[in-house]
């Protein structure tokens, strides 16, 4: 989740991406912070849903069976950070795939 937080960040705003040597100031110290911030709440977005689910499931585990099932829950919780890491894969992919400029129609510039 966290490398398709960087990466799709680093799609929808290319112009922050940093290519050769490193760059410094305040100006890159400010937008580094930010991306940062950004892709720490982003994680805990991605990370929240299942983490609901997988609670859910391990308390009504708990109240079914008196003891609390990790394992059933982990695996819960996997399916969906994958199910997740699939879709913004597939949003990342559509947003690349507009900035492709080989599939521009040469009359459309």
């Amino acid at each position: 989740m966290q490398l398709l937080i960087q990466n799709g960040l680093a799609v929808t705003f290319p112009s922050w991406v940093t290519t050769g040597p490193p760059r410094g100031g305040i100006d890159v110290m400010g937008q580094r912070m930010l991306l940062m911030l950004i892709g720490m709440l982003g994680l805990a977005a991605g990370v929240l849903p299942a983490v609901i689910l997988a609670g859910g499931l391990a308390l009504l585990t708990r109240l079914i069976t008196g003891e609390i099932s990790i394992v059933v829950s982990g695996i819960v919780a996997s399916a969906v950070l994958f199910g997740e890491a699939a879709l913004g894969s597939e949003l990342v992919g559509r947003i690349l795939d507009r900035t492709d400029v080989s599939a521009l129609d040469p009359t459309d510039t």
